[in-house]
């Protein structure tokens, strides 16, 4: 798993066993044998939760032993609802709930602080654990609440690690270019990468490769591909795209849209049987209000409507590179991961079947261009649901491979 094979679909597919009785020393009767299976009752898979279970058995003078170690190779498969790096409050009665309903909490280092505080009366099916410290309780349960179901404090574990969360990995995933420069531009096959330094100006010029988008009467501020910038960058804060409503386009126009700058969805495109798809990659942060119904853009070239970039941005719904704030109203449902380099605010009473990660740069700073301050500290408050049943696997998120379990027979 550390030679560049990085996803338990491509272990599951080598033979079985992967070594097979191997002298320890040559010559001699000492062997061992591994052999790597999903870890589920079907040894060859298909995967569903992204491990694998790595088996050695060694035997020794008529007597074996055989190790199982549950592996999370280095592609990142979210095992919890809810990952964050250093600080996360929890207040009202949030929901988190699935096979992956699980609420983590990855203190970065050894402190006093408390990492995990929960209020209210929130319900986290799977649990809630952190490599620090903890204050409050929550209900252990499956929703509607179960009779007798108790109220019980965070545990401590070993830390789990929030990958990177880094937006310009993903320009180029892009089939629209939202620039700050007040305009739109559509990828072609000869796109340059956005995510790279091409840009030396604030705001940017024209990038090359990429079709300007200047419909009739268009001007910087007008709607385009269902946006509009909003505010052009300041030395106190970057550009600003906003979806327009209905009339201007607003959720017309599928796909993944990179912004250089921030964006705010304050409409509420979608419905429950027709879902806006749609992924927002953002260098700042990104807002979601209203009631949209929205799945991450898995649209491909040869899908209904088709993509216009054949790179498919695999499970994942927003990027921040700053900060990131969720907050449906009753009936808003988004489906795919949402992630922020810094902060995570999750609050309202939508839902999202999926996950949250949040890196945690910049806790409690605002001194913009370095940081943002938009959300200075992780939390999910109100009534807001979050339904995970494992099997993500986001792009272009990775960590090193991780042992999540020791099992000796």
């Amino acid at each position: 798993m550390a030679a560049g094979h990085n996803v338990a679909s491509y272990w599951l597919s080598q033979p079985r066993p992967y070594y097979n009785r191997v002298a320890l020393v040559s010559g001699g009767s000492e062997t061992y044998t591994v052999s790597i299976v999903d870890n589920s009752a079907n040894p060859a898979g298909p995967d569903t939760d992204g491990l694998v279970a790595i088996q050695s058995t060694g035997t020794s003078g008529g007597a074996s032993r055989t190790v199982t170690l549950l592996v999370q190779p280095s592609a990142y498969a979210p095992l919890d609802a809810v990952r964050v790096t250093n600080q996360l409050r929890i207040s009202g009665s949030p929901l988190v709930q699935g096979a992956c309903g699980s609420v983590h909490i990855a203190d970065a280092g050894s402190d006093s602080t408390v990492d995990i505080d929960l209020r209210g009366t929130p319900v986290v099916q799977q649990g809630v654990s952190t490599s620090g410290a903890g204050s409050g309780d929550y209900i252990k349960s499956v929703f509607p609440v179960l009779p007798g179901a108790l109220h019980v404090s965070p545990t401590q574990t070993v830390a789990r690690p929030v990958p990177t969360i880094d937006p310009k990995k993903y320009a180029k995933y892009a089939d629209y270019f939202l620039n700050d420069n007040g305009y739109a531009y559509q990828w072609t096959s000869s796109a340059v990468d956005v995510g790279t330094n091409w840009c030396a100006t604030t705001p940017c010029g024209d990038p090359s490769g990429w079709t300007k988008l200047t419909p009739a009467g268009f001007s910087p501020g007008s709607c385009v591909v269902g946006w509009q910038r909003q505010s052009a960058p300041t030395g106190s804060g970057p550009a600003l795209w906003v979806d327009c409503g209905a009339s201007g386009g607003g959720g017309g126009t599928p796909g993944t849209f990179y912004v250089r700058g921030a964006v705010k969805m304050t409409h509420s495109p979608g419905t429950l049987l027709s879902p806006y798809r749609v992924t927002l990659i953002a260098e700042a942060s990104i807002d979601m209000t209203g009631s949209p119904h929205i799945v991450w853009d898995d649209l491909t070239t040869t899908s209904t409507p088709p993509s216009i970039n054949p790179n498919v941005p695999k499970d994942v719904l927003f990027v921040a590179g700053t900060d990131l704030n969720f907050s449906g109203s009753a009936g808003a449902q988004a489906q795919g991961v949402i992630a922020a380099h810094e902060q995570v605010d999750i609050s309202g009473s939508g839902s999202l079947l999926g996950s949250v990660l949040a890196e945690d740069a910049c806790h409690g700073l605002s001194n913009w261009p370095t940081c943002d301050g938009h959300v200075t500290e992780n939390r999910i408050t109100g009534g807001p649901s979050i339904t995970y049943n494992c099997g993500m696997q986001p792009a272009e998120m990775w960590t090193l491979a991780t042992i999540v379990k020791w099992i000796t027979e």
